[in-house]
């Protein structure tokens, strides 16, 4: 049985901590764990067999920080990947996955690291890493959506493994890159992931909210790792000291939501995996309650679109507007700052970036555009193009879920769209007519658009 129709029908435990286990074999503080992969699997083969032995169906595999921009010099991070994996492997564990961590740094524009940067560093780790015989990618304690969609996007481009993603939140129900819980869920629903969640940060008490909202707003199983407790410090080092009686109450209530994947993070052990084992053997499977809802999402806002008219910010389109076709030709993004700033003032709801000109690299310009806009804005785009390279561009770094408009209803240019909204989880909006021309009737309109939703639909879209 595979992964994805495992989780179907039962309740799967994932295992606990790696870097608690890895202090009390001895680790000291500054020494880097995936290197005893290489140095020490002995060590990291008995941590994984623990976690076995405790009822763990899933260990998570050493190469939480095994990542080409975390590790600098010359240590072989291939090696720690695929050694990592083979461990894992040996442990006798139903699943092996693969650990994908942040990048330990910040993106742009918070950060120095290009978004295609961060794609490509999450493809060498994950391509190597399901060539060693991954079962499925884990892309856990993640503060930010658009480093999250990085990964997500990275994991698919490279293998055909399930992906789960699980963000950090803090106390106030926000990431450290300010993405609250019900943005997280429809992006990453949106996206494609096979399973979305939370993990880290936090101890079960404080995750009710958090967890409630992921359900409520995921189209997928959703999945927790909670901390042992709040950590407290002593001598200086954090120390967590729930009792795993206590940890398995807490996520028992999880599991009457319909939590699909249980297990722990930092302070938690073997015995706490065990407690969970105890209670999931004796809990019932509980299948949520889908609501099939459309929204958009920016990289901190969600917007539900229930039929209410938006208001749309719609002066950076090139087709009417003369100083942005002037900006797009000297390639002065600069100017779109200011454009974005007025319309998210001027309360707009959805800000159109429309990159439809001659004598310009549309795809370029189109990325660009995206970047520099929602930089200084926090709302969802609408992105209008009748270059298909340009959607992929403006689509592809995108932060959150954006809309598509289809300007072109043609068979031709539905089949180089749609896949494109597909892949990036973008919400389409299709026109009355067709290949340029023009709707006579009102019963000519309603035909073409049937044609249009079932065109979208026989590509994977929901009617929504």
């Amino acid at each position: 049985m595979s992964f994805i129709e495992d989780i179907k029908s039962r309740i799967l435990l994932s295992d606990g901590a790696m870097g608690t286990m890895l202090m009390q074999y001895g680790m000291k503080a500054g020494e880097l764990p995936e290197l005893y992969n290489i140095e020490k699997p002995d060590i990291v083969l008995a941590i994984h067999k623990e976690y076995v032995d405790a009822g763990a169906d899933i260990v998570t595999a050493n190469t939480f920080g095994a990542n080409a921009h975390k590790i600098k010099g010359d240590l072989p991070i291939d090696e720690m990947v695929t050694s990592a994996v083979k461990i894992a492997l040996k442990s006798g564990a139903r699943y092996v996955a693969l650990d994908v961590g942040p990048l330990g740094g910040l993106l742009e524009p918070s950060g120095d690291i290009r978004f295609e940067d961060a794609v490509s560093i999450f493809k060498r780790l994950i391509k190597t890493g399901a060539e060693a015989g991954a079962d499925v990618v884990f892309i856990e304690t993640l503060s930010d959506l658009y480093e999250a969609k990085a990964a997500v996007i990275a994991a698919k481009e490279v293998c055909n493994l399930p992906v789960c993603c699980t963000l950090s939140f803090n106390a106030d129900g926000r990431t450290f890159m300010g993405c609250d819980a019900k943005t997280a869920a429809v992006t990453l629903s949106a996206l494609g992931v096979d399973v979305l969640g939370v993990n880290c940060s936090l101890g079960p008490k404080e995750l009710g909210g958090i967890v409630t909202t992921l359900i409520e707003n995921s189209s997928v199983p959703v999945m927790v790792q909670a901390n042992a407790g709040l950590p407290e410090l002593e001598n200086g080092i954090s120390v967590y000291k729930m009792p795993q009686e206590v940890f398995a109450e807490y996520n028992a209530t999880f599991l009457r939501l319909g939590v699909a994947v249980v297990g722990g993070c930092c302070g938690t052990n073997p015995r706490h995996i065990a407690a969970l084992r105890r209670l999931i053997d004796t809990s019932t499977h509980v299948q949520p309650v889908i609501t099939n809802r459309t929204a958009i999402t920016s990289g901190t806002r969600c917007l539900q679109l229930d039929g209410s008219a938006l208001k749309m910010g719609n002066s950076i389109c090139a087709c009417s507007n003369e100083g942005v076709r002037k900006a797009l030709l000297e390639g002065d993004y600069d100017y779109f700052i200011d454009e974005a700033i007025d319309q998210t003032d001027d309360e707009a709801d959805v800000l159109l970036v429309c990159i439809d000109m001659e004598g310009i690299d549309e795809a370029t310009a189109m990325a660009e555009t995206v970047k520099k806009v929602q930089s200084y804005s926090p709302l969802p785009l609408l992105l209008s193009s009748a270059n298909p390279k340009a959607l992929d561009a403006g689509l592809h770094c995108v932060n959150g879920r954006a809309i598509v408009s289809i300007v072109d209803n043609s068979t031709e240019q539905l089949q180089k769209v749609l896949p494109l909204a597909k892949k990036y989880g973008a919400v389409i909006i299709g026109r009355a007519y067709n290949d340029g021309s023009v709707v006579k009737n009102a019963g000519d309109s309603i035909e073409r658009l049937k044609s249009f939703v079932e065109t979208a639909v026989n590509n994977g879209f929901s009617k929504n």
